[in-house]
């Protein structure tokens, strides 16, 4: 998953501490949260810096894909909101 993570955001260079990828890997979790992957990188602020940049977000492997659906998901949003505005002025 670790891999996974520095794919998907095309990260340079990821430091990663081996006592806390040891201990990680001791709890074998079938997935962990991004706080618990950006635990075991000891640079944080550099990488925390490019996952969190939406400029650099979706670079990596499939950002076209995970792009397109975050414009998906906030436009769908958009129009439910808009909708559920107008049925609740209708009903007062």
């Amino acid at each position: 998953m670790l891999e996974q993570f520095i794919q998907k955001y095309i990260l340079k260079k990821v430091y990663i501490s081996s006592k806390k990828l040891q201990d990680y890997g001791i709890l074998a979790l079938d997935r962990y949260t991004e706080a618990e992957l950006m635990d075991i990188i000891t640079n944080k602020d550099k990488v925390w810096s490019v996952t969190k940049n939406p400029k650099k977000m979706y670079k990596g492997r499939g950002g076209h894909a995970m792009a397109a659906t975050m414009i998906q998901k906030n436009w769908r949003r958009y129009c439910s909101m808009r909708n559920f505005k107008q049925l609740k002025s209708l009903m007062v």
